[in-house]
C-alpha cells in the first residue's frame, strides 16, 4: 500500500511538471525555433529531478487533456531535431572517412539545419582504384588500371620458374608467341617454356615447320592433344624430335612419345608429360592406366614433373589433379581454350589449375568466327571454320618451385597484343 501511495504520489508530481514546462514552452518569444527552448528546459529540470520521476516520465504516455496540443508540438520538434542532429553525425562521419582517401572531394549543403552529403565523379573514380584487381604482368589487362605490379621475386626458397603458354590458336597464336614470348622470358625471368602447341596450324594440329618457329621464339618444349596428327607428315617429325611430345595414352602404335626431359636455364631437369583425357575426348588407352608408370617414370629421370592434361571435363582433370598431388610440381589442364579462376596449390605441393585458357583471337568462340559457330549450333549445319583475328591475347600459367619439385606458386597469365 505504503509503494502504490509513493507511486501516485511521484506520478502527480511528474505530471505538474510535464504540463509546466509544456505551458512555459508555448509561451516562447517570437523567432524562436519551435521546441528549442521547452527541450533545453526539460533537459535541465530533469538533470535536478529525483530518479523515480525521470524514470517515471519516460514511461508515462501523455499529459493532460489542457496541454495535450501544446507538449504534442514540442514532442514532434524534439523529434526533428534529433533526427537532424543524427543526420549531420552521420554526413559528417561521411565526409570524415571520405577526406580521408585520397583524391577525393566531397561536397555539403546545409537546408532547414539538415545536411546532404553528396559524392563527387572523384570520390567515385577513388573507390574504383582501391577495389580488389586480378594480378598480371605489366602487359596484362586488368579490371583495376592502378593495380599494382605483381611481386614475382616475393617467393622464399624459389629456385626455378615455369611458364607455360595455353593452346596456341592459328596464325594470330602463334604471331602472339613469336612476338612476345622472348620478351616475357626476360620480364619474368623465366626458367623453363612450356608451350600447347595443339591448334597452331589453322586452328587444328600442327606442322614440323611451325613447331620449330614456336621452340625458336623460345618454348624449351610443345605439348599437344587430341588433333596431334591432324597434319599429314607430322608423324616423322614426332619421331625424331625430341621436344615435341603427343599424348602418351593416344596409342602405343603412333609415332612420337608421352614424356620427355629439359634442361631448365638453371641446369635443373625437368619432366614434361602430356596426357590425354577420355570424357567426350577419343582417347585409346584411360589416362588413369598409365599415369602412374609414367610419373614413376619422369621422377627417376627429373625432380620436375610437369603434366598437361587435355581433357574436356572439368571433373575429370580435378580428379587426376587430386590423384598425382604430391607426386608431380605441376597439373596444367588444357583443350577448352576458356581459362578458369581456380590457380591453387594443393596440400602435397602440387599446383594445379583446371584450364590455362587459349594464346589467340578471343573475339570469337574459342578461336573459331562466331558467326560460324552460331551457324552450326543453331542450324545443324556442316559448316567450315575459319580461326578468328580479334582480340587476340596469350593466356597461361606461371609456376614457382623448389628444385626438389615441390610448387610455392602459381598465377594465371594473360597478355593482352595491341
Amino acid at each position: 500500500m505504503a509503494r502504490s501511495r509513493s507511486h501516485r504520489s511521484a506520478t502527480k508530481t511528474t505530471r505538474a511538471w510535464y504540463s509546466a514546462s509544456s505551458t512555459q514552452s508555448s509561451a516562447a518569444p517570437a523567432g524562436t525555433r519551435s521546441g528549442t527552448g521547452s527541450t533545453a528546459d526539460r533537459c535541465r529540470r530533469s538533470t535536478s529531478a529525483p530518479r523515480r520521476e525521470r524514470t517515471c516520465s519516460r514511461r508515462w504516455m501523455g499529459p493532460s487533456s489542457a496541454s495535450r496540443h501544446s507538449s504534442s508540438a514540442d514532442i514532434g520538434s524534439a523529434r526533428r531535431s534529433t533526427s537532424s542532429r543524427r543526420t549531420h553525425r552521420r554526413s559528417s562521419s561521411r565526409s570524415h572517412s571520405c577526406a580521408r582517401t585520397p583524391g577525393c572531394t566531397s561536397a555539403t549543403t546545409s537546408s532547414a539545419g539538415e545536411r546532404r552529403w553528396a559524392q563527387s565523379s572523384t570520390s567515385r573514380a577513388s573507390r574504383a582504384r582501391h577495389s580488389p584487381a586480378i594480378r598480371t604482368t605489366p602487359a596484362t589487362t586488368c579490371r583495376s588500371k592502378c593495380a599494382p605490379p605483381p611481386r614475382w621475386r616475393s617467393i622464399s626458397g624459389r629456385s626455378l620458374r615455369i611458364l607455360f603458354l595455353a593452346d596456341v590458336f592459328a596464325t594470330a597464336g602463334r604471331r602472339a608467341v613469336e612476338e612476345r614470348l622472348p620478351g616475357l622470358r626476360e620480364e619474368l625471368d623465366v626458367d623453363v617454356c612450356i608451350v600447347n602447341g595443339e591448334n597452331a596450324a589453322d586452328g587444328a594440329g600442327i606442322t614440323g615447320k611451325l613447331a620449330d618457329r614456336l621452340l625458336a621464339a623460345g618454348a624449351d618444349a610443345i605439348t599437344l592433344g587430341n588433333h596431334a596428327f591432324r597434319r599429314d607428315g607430322i608423324g616423322p617429325y614426332l619421331s625424331a624430335s625430341q621436344r615435341v611430345v603427343r599424348p602418351a595414352n593416344a596409342g602405343s602404335q603412333l609415332p612420337g612419345r608421352g614424356m620427355t626431359v629439359v634442361e631448365a636455364r638453371n641446369g635443373v631437369a625437368v619432366a614434361v608429360i602430356n596426357l590425354l583425357g577420355q570424357l567426350f575426348v577419343d582417347a585409346a588407352v584411360s589416362p588413369w592406366e598409365m599415369v602412374d608408370q609414367l610419373v614413376d617414370d619422369a621422377r627417376s629421370q627429373a625432380p620436375v614433373v610437369v603434366v598437361d592434361f587435355h581433357a574436356e571435363a572439368t571433373s575429370e582433370k580435378v580428379a587426376i589433379t587430386r590423384w598425382l598431388d604430391g607426386r608431380v610440381t605441376a597439373v596444367i589442364g588444357t583443350h577448352t581454350h576458356v581459362q578458369t579462376n581456380d590457380a591453387r596449390i594443393l596440400p602435397g605441393g602440387t599446383a594445379a589449375v583446371t584450364d590455362a585458357g587459349m594464346t589467340g583471337p578471343h573475339d570469337s568462340v574459342i578461336g573459331v568466327e562466331a558467326e560460324l559457330a552460331i551457324r552450326r549450333m543453331r542450324l545443324r549445319q556442316p559448316v567450315r571454320f575459319q580461326p578468328a583475328e580479334g582480340g587476340v591475347r596469350i593466356e597461361g600459367v606461371v609456376v614457382d618451385c623448389t628444385d626438389a619439385g615441390r610448387a610455392e606458386r602459381i598465377e594465371l597469365l594473360r597478355v593482352e597484343m595491341i
